[in-house]
Order: C-alpha cells, then structure tokens, then sequence
C-alpha cells in the first residue's frame, strides 16, 4: 500500500503519540493537531486521505470541526473518523449527521483502529480509481 496521509486531532499528547506510532508502522504518514482549529488548518494545507479526531475537545469540538470540513469543497471528500468516549445512541447520530464516516468508542483496541483506518483508505483508493477510469482524469491532489 502506498503511504496516505493520516491527520490525528486529540487534545491529549499521550494518545497523539500512541495513535501515530501505531499508524505509521502500518507505512502512513501522520500529522498531529491538538485541537479543532490547528486540525482545520492543517487538513486545508496537506489534504489527507483521512482523520481521526476526537468528539470533545478545546476551542473548537470534532462536530464542528466536521462540518466545516465536509462544507468546504477542497476537504469534503476527506474521510473521517470519530475517537470518542461518548458512546450513546444519540451521540452517534450527531457524529454521523456533522458527516463522518465512521464512528469508535472509547477504549478502543488498537487492531479494530487499524482495520478500520485500512477499510476506509482502501475504500477511497478505490473511488478514485473508478472516478479515474471513468472519467479519463488523473487526481493528484488526492494521493
């Protein structure tokens, strides 16, 4: 598999670290952003394939970090994923409804992240592979 960018957004260092270190020994290259804000700013200038981010965070929360990713039209197509210790019913349909992909809770085991993260960047890979053949086009941008 060829390296994908992966953004981390968590306001706690230890599973920043915990969570990269795992990532790239799977071969992706990881970015970190302690909050909503810092993490917008950073899915704008790398566009990666796909962020893992925290519901409950400081300065701005992984809601409305979502929405303003999936509204904007150069990050909507980026995948991302709930980290959360909020695990009700109504707080998966919020993370669905503010646009994620998919949804964990916390604790998590660290092989179900890294087959999920695995699922969710093959499926894209696939898309814009289709999207490639189909429409006789090249997307750098997304790579």
């Amino acid at each position: 598999m060829n390296q994908k960018k992966i953004l981390l957004i968590d306001d706690e260092q230890d599973i920043l670290e915990i969570l990269s270190y795992n990532l790239e020994k799977e071969g992706n290259e990881v970015y970190t952003a302690s909050n909503g804000n810092e993490g917008i700013e950073k899915a704008q200038q790398i566009i990666p394939y796909l962020i893992l981010l925290d519901v409950m965070m400081p300065e701005m929360d992984g809601l409305t970090f979502c929405r303003l990713l999936k509204n904007d039209v150069k990050t909507s197509h980026i995948s991302v994923l709930m980290l959360t210790a909020k695990d009700s019913t109504q707080d998966r349909i919020d993370c669905y409804e503010a646009g994620a992909d998919g949804y964990i809770s916390k604790p998590f085991e660290m092989s179900v992240l890294e087959a999920r993260v695995r699922n969710l960047i093959s499926s894209r890979s696939q898309k814009i592979e289709k999207f490639q053949l189909n429409h006789d086009v090249n997307i750098t941008t997304m790579e």
